[in-house]
């Protein structure tokens, strides 16, 4: 009976701490794009024509 015990805690241990791990890589990932510098935007050629 008490290894069972053992085992059930011990799995739900597990879901507790991998639910945490993936929360923490999603914060990251969100936390990177919100952070990350912005491209410059495109320059376009001018429109003066060429002589």
């Amino acid at each position: 009976m008490r290894k069972l015990l053992l085992v059930i805690a011990t799995a739900v241990g597990a879901t507790i701490v991998k639910k945490n791990l993936d929360r923490s890589k999603a914060d990251k990932d969100l936390w990177a794009e919100a952070t990350a510098p912005k491209p410059e935007a495109p320059t376009t050629p001018s429109s003066t024509p060429a002589s």
